[in-house]
């Protein structure tokens, strides 16, 4: 499908959304509140963008942060949760656990210690209540790279209508899990030690197990619980997109898979010389707007089935 078209396509979702009652919302701003999740002692912190016209049958995003210092606050996640919101959808965007204003566990020796999945599992049967809207509200599990493979790794969450995969870590065991890729393994020990503001590199066993649990690969040939939107940059590895797209193609059920035109991996986000050094900016409208008019199309289709599923009952 050419891209004009898909996003005309879109365009009448949305405003079939709108009609229906299913994603409320316009370009309002939205209102941006903090919202905290207790997960046995350890809190998870964070923001929920709430839309300026909202009511209980609100479509809920719960999206989650690739590997960076910033977690939820990086420029790429504020603006997904802004443009979201602002089509309708409310939007909570944890800092998980370690990273940002998320506690960090009291030590990293186990696979438990470093479980994102499971904090994403308890987070989607929290998330309703969190946001003020009824059970019956559609809810959708988003990532970004890192929690881009969190969130498909959770795809059969308890409460969960679909899962929104934005590039997620692709190729995981044959860069990092295969036998004899111990140095480049250690590269990712230091990364989410840094990332989770440590200054000595996290132990290789559950690091290795981490990403072993949200390694989208496991999905290969099996039949999707729910429906999957996977979403990559043109201007992304060709080695990634050609995994992704081999990948997809064995997966069984409701899979869509969308390579958009202009699109590197932080999507028309990038870091570019400031007054401060280097900062975060926005670099292309185009492709940001794009993106959310992507994800807004495909969650009005889910919610036009969970409507239509509802009154067959």
């Amino acid at each position: 499908m050419k891209l004009c078209a898909f996003f005309s396509m879109a365009t009448a979702i949305c405003a079939a959304l709108l009609v229906s009652g299913c994603g409320r919302g316009g370009d309002a701003e939205p209102t941006v509140a903090d919202v905290e999740f207790d997960l046995d002692g350890l809190v998870l912190r964070g923001d929920f963008y709430r839309p300026a016209k909202y009511a209980e049958g609100t479509p809920l995003v719960l999206l989650l942060h690739g590997s960076c210092r910033q977690a939820g606050q990086l420029l790429l996640y504020r603006e997904m949760g802004r443009r979201l919101s602002g089509r309708g959808c409310g939007v909570i965007v944890p800092d998980q656990r370690g990273h940002g204003r998320s506690d960090r566990p009291a030590r990293i020796e186990t696979a438990a210690d470093l479980d994102f999945v499971g904090d994403v599992r308890v987070l989607s049967r929290e998330a309703r209540r969190a946001a003020g809207v009824d059970e019956g509200a559609a809810l959708f599990v988003a990532g970004h790279s890192f929690g881009g493979g969190v969130a498909a790794a959770a795809m059969g969450a308890q409460g969960v209508d679909g899962v929104i995969s934005v590039s997620p870590g692709r190729r995981l065991r044959e860069l990092f899990l295969d036998p004899g890729r111990e140095h480049a393994l250690h590269y990712v020990q230091k990364r989410k030690a840094s990332d989770m503001g440590l200054d000595r590199p996290l132990p290789a066993g559950p690091v290795a197990a981490a990403l072993a649990s949200y390694d989208i690969d496991q999905w290969r040939g099996r039949t999707l619980p729910v429906p999957l939107l996977l979403i990559e940059g043109a201007k992304e590895p060709a080695d990634d997109l050609r995994f992704s797209m081999e990948l997809a193609g064995t997966m069984r059920g409701n899979v869509r898979r969308v390579v958009m035109d202009g699109a590197g991996h932080y999507f028309g986000t990038g870091l570019v010389p400031g007054s401060d050094g280097r900062e975060w900016r926005v670099e292309s409208e185009i492709v940001l707007e794009s993106l959310a008019d992507t994800i807004m199309a495909w969650i009005g289709e889910r919610c036009a089935e969970k409507a239509g599923s509802g009154a067959r009952r």
